[in-house]
């Protein structure tokens, strides 16, 4: 019989995970690039700001991408996206701490962060082609198009942390 160790830490419920590749990079600024990519997994698209001065990217490469309420460990193996949602949106929202780069937390297995909120959400299926999310990450945004099943978890005024590595 497996008796679990009281210190052992599980990653938290991913929102989203999949596997993208970049169509299209529009670099209208010196240290931002909009890139377009489409997803591997899903059929996903993604429109996202990218602070290319510190984390440069080019057409065709792929990445591993995430979306996550926290990137806190947990000691429940069970922690569903529901019940963290009532745990991490406190009322005025969750505020940085940076204790957090201290801790093991799902930052340590990814390339680039960002954290922000859901301003737009339409996650019922329309015609012209699945659901939208707007993500805004203190300025740089992030349009993720695809299935409502796919985009459901995903309500609007969340906090979020958008989490790439390259595959």
């Amino acid at each position: 019989i497996h008796h679990m160790n009281r210190e052992e830490l599980f990653p938290p419920p991913l929102l989203l995970e999949d596997n993208f590749t970049i169509i299209e990079i529009d670099k209208k600024f010196d240290k931002v690039s909009r890139i377009k990519a489409q997803s591997q997994i899903h059929q996903m698209s993604c429109c996202i700001d990218i602070n290319t001065d510190i984390y440069p990217v080019s057409l065709g490469e792929s990445f591993s991408i995430a979306l996550s309420m926290t990137v806190e460990y947990t000691r429940d193996p069970d922690l569903t996206v529901d019940a963290l949602a009532s745990r991490v949106q406190p009322k005025g929202g969750k505020r940085y701490d940076p204790g957090i780069l201290k801790a093991r937390t799902l930052l340590d297995h990814y390339d680039y962060a960002m954290f922000g909120r859901v301003y737009g959400c339409n996650t019922q299926e329309e015609p012209a082609g699945g659901s939208c999310v707007y993500v805004s990450f203190g300025g740089l945004l992030m349009q993720l198009k695809g299935s409502a099943k796919v985009l459901s978890g995903i309500k609007y005024g969340v906090q979020l942390y958008f989490l790439m590595k390259r595959c």
